[in-house]
């Protein structure tokens, strides 16, 4: 190796241009050089800020994309919250409405008992009224038919009719007698 250092050395102050012991050739090398600066120029002048933009708006997309998504979640939990809220009135209002309708069946069976017991009372009162009707009629013919039979039962006792006074004072007289017993 330091062979190769003293003859590149050699070779250098021999020549006195080391551009050309490496094998470079520097005309093509500045040619190079200005082509890559002009490459340069002409990507920064055209392309990159093209470039920039078009990344610009894409992480603008994304950021715009995740803050959607991230609204959407605080929508959903807001409306999950809600919707739990609702449930919860809905099946209160429910209970409610049910224990509403179980008050108001018992209300309305208690009222067709209450009625079906009225009529029923006054069905036995109006029966109870006809049988005491039945019951004078059946008296009241009763009492007239026993007259006439004391009246005739007097007339073959005595033999003979009596007046209308006496025979009415016989049996009224015969009737007690029998309502006493």
């Amino acid at each position: 190796m330091l062979q190769a250092v003293t003859q590149f050395a050699a070779a250098e102050s021999s020549s006195g241009d080391i551009l050309g012991t490496l094998g470079i050739d520097w005309k093509l090398l500045l040619f190079q050089t200005i082509a890559f600066l002009l490459l340069l120029f002409l990507l920064s002048k055209f392309v990159f800020p093209k470039l920039g933009e078009t990344l610009e708006k894409r992480e603008k997309i994304i950021e715009d994309s995740i803050q959607a998504a991230r609204d959407a979640e605080a929508a959903a939990s807001k409306a999950s919250v809600e919707t739990a809220k609702l449930m919860k009135t809905a099946r209160k209002e429910a209970d409610e409405m049910i224990a509403t309708a179980k008050v108001e069946a018992d209300v309305l069976v208690d009222k067709a008992e209450k009625k079906s017991r009225e009529r029923s009372e006054q069905i036995v009162a109006d029966a109870e009224a006809e049988i005491r009707g039945d019951i004078e009629k059946a008296r009241t013919e009763l009492k007239k038919q026993t007259i006439e039979l004391v009246a005739a039962a007097t007339e073959k006792v005595v033999g003979k009719s009596v007046t209308a006074e006496i025979d009415e004072k016989l049996i009224k007289s015969s009737v007690d007698e029998v309502e006493k017993a």
